[in-house]
Formats: structure tokens, sequence, C-alpha cells
């Protein structure tokens, strides 16, 4: 400890007498070589600058200036004149006092010219000076800023000392209790300098966690601060706050930003002109993985003038992970421009391939490829195992590439990714060769069923084809309607009218009833009704749409479908449409139009079950038994005698009348 009652500057005193004060040496032979070079141009502009009375600049000038001088003997020499002015605000003393407090490791040369301008400070310059001596960690520094701490001093003085010690030496936890430091200041007095350099570490490592703890606190007390601020902002409101937090310098805030703006698109698809905007000037941050997010904005949003930031920040972009999201942000709109540099992307062996090739996919879409920008990609497509590809790769060799390109991608309909699978049965499902093996890859990949759909509507339109892709698996029964329905649509009538009869067994009634429709279209008999197969063949699904609509107790469509088809008569037997329309009218309620259509005793008792439980029950079984009292059979007068039972069962309507007059 420090012995009680004798002036702290006596003990230092001692200190500094068995310290080596080379640093504070103002005297002696200058360097020769040294001081005859010529200093370096960017210093001379800083002086320059650092001369003038005001102006923009000065701080970052102050900055090149006591860089210069750890190297050049006539900047260094400049720079202790200009210090030894008053330290007013504004003025180059000033400025070049903070530069050399802002540096990390400014040129020792340099604590010379501070300690000997602290010897001749006026009490409102120390606390400057004190924070320029920080920035040299050496035990001679510490102890003179350590004489400042005394108790003699102004207390603004003695702050600054023991804030000027914390930075120095890393032990900030020592606060501005001088015993401590008395403490920490005697005890490294036997250090080598090994030892004072190893502490010094230690301390600042130290001392850097303990920041990093206190920013992350910080930071995430900002945050959760900005979270109830984006709540509690009207939603048509917030576009300038989202904006606002994209542009911010500290690096959580902005990556709160990115994550409330991608909140906001799936919740509403659509955002303020001004994110768009903060989005695009983020583009040319110089970090990558800003840039990189900012791309997926950009391309989500596509604010006015995306097209062309696009295209110049991925000319210029260097880092694979950001060039990967520019590529996909650039094939959204596919331009001739962004070509070169998506080719220079595609030729490097990077993690922005995968992207590049979707670009080019998107680039070849659009017609923006010459011949030999093409052979190009074929060239480094080629070099590639085929099962390295991903599924943009696969789809470009299918589509620019020849058939021995195909044959070589076909088989990675069975081993490649689910993404690779689909996107090689898309490709080769339009190539009449590869027909079979898309067949062969869906009878055993439910994701494949559109693909092989699509094959056999484009180059085997039959009922063959047709029963033999509904035999597939398909991911969900939409999948499968809808691609049955696709072949369905090109299918012959009397091709289609075969694979209805396949599949009316089946449990599959809403595939059959939408089959049927499209088989007595109006299109249909228009384009195909002059053939009389055709006709028939459409005839025939009149009369199965009919009974179909009936079997589901819809008799309003099984009366539409034989009304609206007026070819009927002249194909299909008159006794056949007859007993439907007789069937379908009793259903409805129209005994009289139906006792006019003539139909068979069949038809009368179907009709009669269609309309159980309707008040025209009785009178149905009431004809029924006039007509056809020859034909009934004891099963069907059993059925009439329980329609009589229960119309005797049931009350009769009463007709109720004005009310009686009051008396």
């Amino acid at each position: 400890m420090i012995v009680r009652g004798v002036p702290t500057r006596l003990i230092l005193a001692c200190a500094l007498a068995v310290v080596p004060r080379a640093g504070l040496a103002d005297d002696g032979p200058q360097n020769t070589e040294s001081a005859l070079r010529e200093p370096e141009p960017a210093a001379v502009a800083a002086l320059r600058t650092l001369r003038e009375p005001a102006g923009e600049g000065r701080p970052a000038a102050a900055d090149v200036v006591v860089a210069g001088a750890a190297d050049d003997a006539v900047v260094q020499a400049e720079l202790e004149r200009m210090i030894a002015a008053p330290l007013s605000s504004g003025a180059a003393a000033s400025e070049l006092v903070a530069a050399i407090g802002r540096a990390s490791c400014p040129a020792p040369a340099l604590y010379g010219v501070v300690a000997k301008r602290i010897a001749a400070a006026a009490p409102n310059e120390l606390s400057a000076l004190l924070g320029a001596l920080a920035s040299f960690r050496t035990r001679e520094s510490a102890v003179l800023i350590y004489s400042y701490t005394n108790g003699g001093g102004a207390a603004s003085v003695r702050a600054a000392a023991f804030a000027a010690l914390g930075r120095l030496t890393g032990r900030d936890d020592l606060g501005e209790n001088a015993e401590r430091w008395a403490d920490w200041m005697l005890g490294s007095q036997g250090w080598d300098q090994a030892k004072w350099s190893e502490a010094l570490m230690n301390a600042q490592a130290a001392r850097a966690d303990r920041a990093a703890a206190r920013r992350e606190e910080a930071a995430s007390d900002l945050i959760g601060a900005l979270r109830r601020l984006h709540l509690a902002t009207p939603v048509d409101k917030r576009a300038a706050l989202l904006a606002e937090l994209l542009r911010d310098s500290v690096p959580e805030v902005r990556e709160l930003g990115f994550e409330l703006v991608s909140r906001e698109l799936a919740n509403s698809g659509t955002l303020s002109p001004a994110v768009g905007e903060a989005a695009l000037a983020l583009l040319a941050s110089p970090q990558p993985r800003v840039r990189a997010a900012a791309a997926v904005l950009v391309r989500q949003l596509a604010p006015q003038g995306a097209e062309s930031a696009v295209q110049a920040a991925l000319v210029k972009e260097t880092d694979p992970s950001a060039a990967s999201d520019l590529l996909l942000a650039a094939a959204r709109w596919p331009a001739t421009a962004v070509v070169p540099p998506t080719l220079a992307w595609l030729e490097r062996d990077s993690p922005a391939r995968a992207a590049a090739m979707e670009a080019c996919m998107r680039l070849q879409s659009a017609g923006r490829f010459s011949n030999a920008d093409r052979e190009a990609v074929l060239t480094v497509l080629r070099r590639a195992n085929p099962s390295e590809l991903p599924a943009s790769g696969c789809m470009l060799l299918i589509d620019i590439g020849d058939d021995e390109d195909r044959a070589r991608v076909a088989p990675l309909m069975t081993t490649g990714t689910a993404a690779v699978r689909a996107a090689v049965a898309d490709g080769l499902a339009w190539d009449p060769a590869f027909t079979d093996a898309v067949f062969d890859a869906a009878a055993k990949d439910a994701d494949l069923f559109l693909p092989a759909a699509r094959a056999a509507t484009v180059h085997r339109p039959t009922s063959a084809s047709f029963l033999r892709v509904a035999t597939f698996p398909a991911v969900t029964e939409d999948t499968r309607r809808a691609g049955l329905m696709m072949l369905a649509g090109l299918l012959p009538a009397t091709e289609l009218l075969t694979a209805i009869k396949s599949v009316s067994g089946t449990p599959a009634a809403p595939l059959r009833d939408s089959l049927l429709d499209s088989l007595i279209s109006e299109n249909r008999v228009m384009s195909e009704g002059k053939a009389p197969e055709n006709l028939r063949a459409i005839a025939q699904g009149v009369v199965l749409a009919a009974r179909a609509a009936l079997a589901r107790g819809d008799a309003g469509a099984a009366y539409a479908a034989i009304d609206g088809a007026p070819f009927l008569s002249g194909v299909v037997p008159v006794e056949e449409t007859a007993g439907l329309r007789c069937t379908a009218l009793l259903a409805l309620g129209k005994v009289e139009e139906a006792a006019r259509a003539k139909a068979p005793l069949a038809a009368w008792m179907e009709g009669l079950a269609l309309a159980r439980g309707t008040p025209n029950e009785g009178r149905i079984a009431d004809v029924i038994e006039l007509q056809f009292a020859s034909e009934i059979t004891p099963a069907e007068s059993a059925v009439l005698a329980a329609v009589h039972e229960r119309s005797r069962k049931e009350p009769a309507f009463e007709i109720q009348g004005p009310p009686a007059p009051v008396k």
C-alpha cells in the first residue's frame, strides 16, 4: 500500500526515476533520412485542411496527420508545433489531441510530444491531454496519468485521469477508487516488459468482454423497445419506422428491420416505397450479409429502380453469398446486361454457382442468350456430374442440350432429390422419346404424377394412357383430378367414353362426374359432333350423366342433361331417353308432364322412389296403378301399398281462414 501522508506525486517521481524516459526526450539529433524525406501527399493535404480556420473534414484530417507522423519526422514536427497552441474548441491543436486520443496505436514517438505538452497545459486542457496519453499503452504513460489522480487537482481532471487509466490498462473495473489504483500501480513496478504487456493484454480482453456483455444487454433492451414500438404503431404508418430500422447502423436494429419487413410482407403482401428505397441503399453496404438480405428484400418488393440497382450491384459483387441472392434478384429482371456477370459466377466454383444456374434458366427463357452464351453454359454443365446438378442445372441441360445430355439426367427421376426429380420429369415430359421413362418413374413417385399426365396429354392422348396414368400415385386427390382432367381434355370422345366406363365402377365419383361434364360439353359437341362415332359417344355420355345425377338425387341436373341434348333422338333409343326424362320429371313433382313422356313402368317406379316423402308420392302411386295395372308385380304392389299407408298416416293439411270476429 502507499504510505499515508506521503504526497502521491513524490512517490511517483521516485518511480519515474527508475523508468526509461526515452519517449519524453525532445532534443538530440534527428534522423537525417526521415527529416529530408517529403511528407506523404495525404498528410500534406490533411495539414492544409487543419491550417484552415474552419471547414468540414477536420477530424478526419487530424486522423491522417496522426497516422502520417508514425513514419515521417516532418509531419511529426509540424504536429508538435501545432498542438503547442491553446486547445480551444475547433482549433487544429484540439483536433490533433482528439485524434491521438482516438488512435488505437499511435506512433510511440508521439508520446513525448503529448507528455511535453501536458507539462505546459492549462487546467482546462488537462482532460483532453490525459485522454490522448491513454492511447500509449506504456508504463511511463500510466505513471504520468496516475500522477493526476491525487486530491490536489480539480474533480474533472481526476475523473479524466481515472478514465484514461482504465482505457490504457483495461482495468476500468477499478473505477475512481484511488486506493485500488495505488495498489495496482505499486504492484506493477516489479514487472518486466513481457509481464506488463501480458497484464495489459489480459485486462483489455476482460474489458472487451465486459463491454460486449453490456452492449449485448443494451442491444437486447433496445430491440425489445423497438418491437413494442412497432406493435404500437398503426399499420398504415409502420413503413416509415421499418425504413428507419433498415437504415440504422446498429447491426441488431438492422436485423430487426429485415425481420419485421418479412413479417409485414407475409401479413399484407405489400409495403410502402420507402421500405424498398431503404433496401436499395443497402445493396451498397460493405457487409456481404447485409447486401444479401437487401437483395432478397429487393426481389420481393421490386421498388422503382430495382432492376438497374441490382444489375450494378451484381457487376461489382465479389462475395459468393451476396452474389447468390443478387443473382436470384437479377433473375426477376432477366436483362442482357446481367448475362456477363451471371456467366462469370457460373464458371466460378463457388456457392453462388447454383444461383447462377437459376439465373441462366431465366435468361434462357427470356431469350437473352446468344449461341455463344448457350455454349458457355453447356460447357460448365457438361463438366459437372449430373448427380451434383441442382434442379435449375438439370432443366437447363434438358432445354439447351442434346439427346445425350437428356439421357444423362433421365436417371435422376428416380435417384435425385425431390426438387431434381420433379424438374427432370417436367423437362423430359415434352420429349416423346422419354414418355415411357417418365411413366416408369411416376409409377413409384407421387410427386411425378402431373409430369406423367402432361407427357400423356402431349404425346399419347389415348384411353390406354389415361387408364395407366390413373393407376399412378398422386400427392392429393386434387392433384390426381387436375392431371387426369388435363389429359381428358385432349382425348377424343370415343376414347374418353372408354375411360369413363373404366372408372365408373370405382369410388371416384367426383372424377367420373367431371369426366362426363368434359365429354358432353358444348365445345366438344361443336368440335367433334360431326363424326357419327363421336356423336354416339357424346350421346352415351349424356345418358350416363343423367343416370349419375339421378343416382345422387339431383333430378334437376338429370333433366337438364337430357333436355339440353336435342341430338339424342337420332342416336339413343327413344325408350331410354323417355324413361330418364319421366323419372326426372316425377322427382321434380311434374306428374302430368311425366305422364306425357310415355315411359315404361320401371321409369315410374324409379321416379316414385325419388319422390318419397314429397306431397306427390301418393299421386304418382295412383297414376302407376291406373296406367300399369296389368304390369305391376307383387313386389311393386307391396311398394305401392306402403306408399298409400304412409299417405293415410300423414296429417291432412288444414286450411285456415281469417280469425273469427271478436264479439
